[in-house]
């Protein structure tokens, strides 16, 4: 499956990189292929200026995923939560996973 690896970024973006390689390992050493804007996106846009254009091509990303899988130990983030909705929206379930505040938490019918 694809999974889309959801994650705040904008409160330290250089410690959400190096999460976001932690959280792409987990994602495929369970046998999927992560998808990660944080990786493909961190060198590409300015986040304080172009968010509008992140956030959409989160979207394409989540609508082309089987799941989205929420990493988001860091606190409440805004993008966290839209793409939690956008997901949603579109049925794909969403699985909150063990370093999120909101751990053991299941949405969307994703189970273990």
């Amino acid at each position: 499956m694809k999974i889309f690896i959801s994650q705040g970024y904008s409160y330290d973006p250089n410690k959400a990189y190096d999460l976001a390689r932690v959280y792409a390992r987990k994602v495929a050493s369970e046998g999927h292929i992560p998808i990660s804007p944080v990786l493909l996106f961190h060198l590409v846009y300015d986040n304080s200026s172009q968010y509008q254009q992140v956030i959409y091509n989160c979207f394409a990303l989540i609508k082309d995923c089987d799941a989205i899988w929420v990493f988001d130990g860091e606190g409440e983030s805004q993008g966290v939560c839209t793409e939690i909705a956008y997901a949603e929206i579109y049925g794909k379930p969403v699985k909150i996973m063990n370093n999120c505040p909101l751990s053991g938490q299941y949405k969307g019918g994703a189970n273990e």
